[in-house]
């Protein structure tokens, strides 16, 4: 058992092989970051019971407060509560493999009962949704995964979800530690959301980037993005991100 303030995403939605990608779709899926749940860097206060059946196989189960932090100071840490705020629950059962044969399949969803105006101008009391992921690893050195989410349809942007990509560890022989990941992101827009609003039907990215670990204490990481149709808003053209980040273990 665990109380306090808790990262959904932490236990919830979370993949090995999704973790190098940069793009936030494939740490949590859109269909249910879009509601505002306790994630990093603005957690809430949470109850979270794990329970393990088996060796390979788990169940989690989590209670958190509907509102992370205040919305009146959203500057650091910040534990308020509010009779609107309401709950957010999350559940997720599943089963892992042991390392030399690793893969993981979970099955998750969530009911969010805090007040809040939909996109149809609709007052609504409750909000819930679904998904799916799964990961496994192909041989030595490659691994693969996906993700599927759902998300109410008439109270919600994002219809549903689907992400996939591959990890290669060790591309050069001579750089063992070094990893190349891609991955495909799409957020699909609710049929109920384009009835109201002009937007094409989804964005897409595609990632990929490439970790260099120099030594034992530092990785570095340059990333590309492609983006088509960014924030369905067809005014807008397809966009090119380039990133990089440092990784700095002491």
């Amino acid at each position: 058992m665990l109380f306090g303030l808790h990262d959904f995403n932490s236990e919830f939605y979370a993949l090995e092989h999704a973790a190098g990608l940069f793009n936030s779709s494939f740490g949590i899926g859109i269909d249910v970051s879009q509601v505002g749940p306790s994630i990093f860097p603005t957690t809430s206060l949470a109850g979270r019971i794990k329970i393990l059946p088996s060796e390979n196989s788990y169940f989690v189960l989590a209670a958190y407060d509907g509102i992370p932090g205040s919305p009146n100071d959203q500057v650091g840490t910040q534990i308020s509560f509010d009779s609107n705020d309401g709950m957010f629950y999350s559940s997720e059962i599943g089963l892992v493999g042991d390392e030399d044969n690793y893969f993981k399949l979970g099955l998750g969803a969530w009911y969010h009962t805090t007040d809040f105006i939909d996109y149809s101008e609709i007052e609504r009391s409750s909000n819930y949704g679904g998904y799916l992921i799964a990961e496994k690893n192909l041989s030595e050195n490659f691994g693969t995964f996906l993700q599927f989410g759902l998300a109410k349809e008439d109270r919600n942007q994002v219809g549903n979800y689907i992400g996939s990509g591959l990890t290669y560890t060790g591309p050069l022989t001579s750089r063992p530690d070094d990893m190349l990941s891609l991955g495909v992101a799409i957020a699909r827009i609710s049929d109920d959301y384009k009835k109201i609003n002009n937007t094409d039907s989804h964005e897409t990215t595609l990632e990929l980037n490439y970790r260099l670990q120099t030594n034992s204490f530092l990785a570095i990481t340059p990333d590309i993005q492609y983006i088509i149709n960014p924030g369905t808003d067809s005014s807008i053209d397809d966009s090119l991100v380039l990133g990089f980040r440092t990784e700095l273990t002491l």
